[in-house]
């Protein structure tokens, strides 16, 4: 089996030494309680030891800052005069060292054994086991999104193809739902999850258990229940392909049969009224697939969770577009265009861009798995590895657009210089490229979000390889700041 770094998103080390170190924190705050000592005069050593635990997985980063979270404790406790709790507490601590150091060196010859459609380790993203640059390099959107469950026979892809190309036809009634949103100002996940919403309640999608791995059929019957699986989850991507191209004003819909030999991207984006030449297109389907899938992120996995329970494909998409909504996940793409924009027509940029840092509600920066050393050079460095090849597409595909890419990339030069540990995330690179495209937030945000359908899919499709059954933690323990 070929060994692999741990994953970002399923190091189990991390789960591990979360749960030992949690259980060393309670008991901490167990014992001052008891000698009565009064918590909130150690909030500042414990939200800072809370903000490490809770935002990052790294195991060296996380030892390092609990060691000085743990020194700050106890020198506190001293300059107190309270000898009895430095032993007590001291001692937690030695005991928790202990058996961190055992945990950590018994799991050090772990190897990764989840093969999952997509892998985040140590700054690499592989997507469908190849790197992500090479994984976007396919030409072909369809047979890009069959590589994420292991499909590639000519016929299953075929008819992936057709079912896409059924699903991008849309009816009035479909139409006029769109409209309706775009008048009452819904954000672009809310009404694609009403359109999944509104093909459930069609009746025509049975429990995913109808098409699960099942060892009492034969192996081609089982082939062709994943086959039928394939082809449900590439209707409902040219539906909702279809209906996020008609969120925009100057939108109108592609006659089926301009749809035969189209790419998904280009008829996505004609619909939305936007004509592209044939090497803006490709730039505009590797920007895509770059972003077909990454770990286990929140979106993916309330998909696994939701197949492996077996609902229906359309409930298991909707629960997952429900959770991208989020400021946290998906949600803060549309801030961040918003924030380029008044970056852009800002009397002065670098007050404007000290405010946003100040406040804390900078939008396109920072990740839990993508962290920035602040030692890293140049502004993509030590981040987000999508960023700099959507950068890098985006100056490809428009070079007329070069001022307004250098603007946006002085904006995270002023932003490493303010926090030298933030680094952009995939939603600042994506809102470059929207701002290329001149697209409106909301139908940005659309397009946003079908980038990370297929993903979505792929989760939904794969999990029916495994037994039904619902998926529970372990995960890695967080901690409250109430106590």
């Amino acid at each position: 089996m070929e060994e692999l770094a741990p994953s970002a998103y399923h190091d189990p080390r991390e789960v591990v030494w979360k749960h030992l170190a949690a259980q060393a924190y309670w008991d901490i705050l167990d014992r001052m309680q008891r000698d009565e000592i009064a918590l909130g005069d150690f909030d500042a050593v414990r939200y800072a030891f809370l903000r490490s635990f809770d935002g990052h997985h790294d195991i060296e980063l996380l030892c390092r800052q609990a060691e000085a979270s743990a020194s700050a404790l106890v020198a506190t406790l001293e300059e107190r005069g309270r000898p009895q709790a430095v032993a007590a507490v001291a001692g937690v601590i030695a005991a928790a060292r202990e058996s961190l150091r055992r945990a950590m060196e018994g799991l050090q010859s772990l190897r990764q054994v989840d093969r999952l459609q997509s892998y985040v380790a140590d700054g690499v993203i592989r997507i469908a086991g190849k790197p992500a640059e090479e994984f976007a390099a396919n030409p072909d959107f369809i047979g890009a999104c069959l590589e994420l469950v292991g499909e590639a026979a000519p016929e299953i892809v075929a008819r992936a193809r057709a079912a896409w190309r059924r699903g991008f036809v849309v009816d009035d009634e479909s139409i006029g739902l769109v409209r309706k949103a775009a008048r009452q100002g819904w954000c672009a996940d809310d009404m694609l999850a009403e359109v999944l919403m509104r093909e459930q309640t069609s009746g025509a999608y049975p429990s995913l258990r109808e098409y699960e791995f099942r060892t009492d059929r034969t192996q081609a019957d089982n082939h062709r229940a994943k086959a039928r699986a394939i082809e449900e989850g590439c209707f409902l991507l040219g539906r909702l392909m279809s209906c996020a191209a008609l969120l925009g004003e100057g939108s109108a819909p592609v006659e089926a049969r301009e749809l035969d030999d189209a790419c998904p991207v280009a008829a996505t984006l004609q619909q939305a009224g936007i004509q592209l030449t044939p090497a803006r297109v490709d730039a505009a389907r590797q920007f895509m697939l770059v972003r077909f899938s990454h770990g286990l992120n929140p979106g993916e996995f309330t998909a696994r969770i939701a197949s492996s329970v077996r609902t229906t494909l359309p409930q298991a998409l909707a629960a997952s577009l429900i959770v991208r909504t989020g400021k946290m996940h998906g949600g803060a793409f549309t801030e961040c265009m918003k924030q380029l924009e008044a970056y852009l027509a800002a009397p002065s940029r670098h007050e404007f861009v000290r405010g946003l840092v100040a406040s804390g509600e900078l939008y396109g920066f920072g990740h839990r798995i993508h962290k920035r050393n602040p030692g890293s050079g140049g502004e993509f460095s030590g981040g987000d590895p999508r960023v700099a090849y959507q950068i890098a597409r985006a100056r490809q595909a428009w070079p007329e657009r070069e001022d307004r890419i250098r603007a946006f990339e002085e904006l995270v030069r002023m932003v490493r210089a303010m926090k030298p540990t933030l680094a952009p995330n995939t939603d600042f690179g994506a809102a470059v490229w929207f701002h290329c495209l001149g697209l409106a937030p909301r139908v940005a945000a659309g397009i946003f979000t079908l980038s990370r359908v297929p993903g979505l899919i792929g989760q939904v499709i794969n999990q029916l390889d495994y037994k039904a059954n619902a998926l529970r933690p372990p995960l890695a323990v967080n901690l409250p700041y109430t106590v």
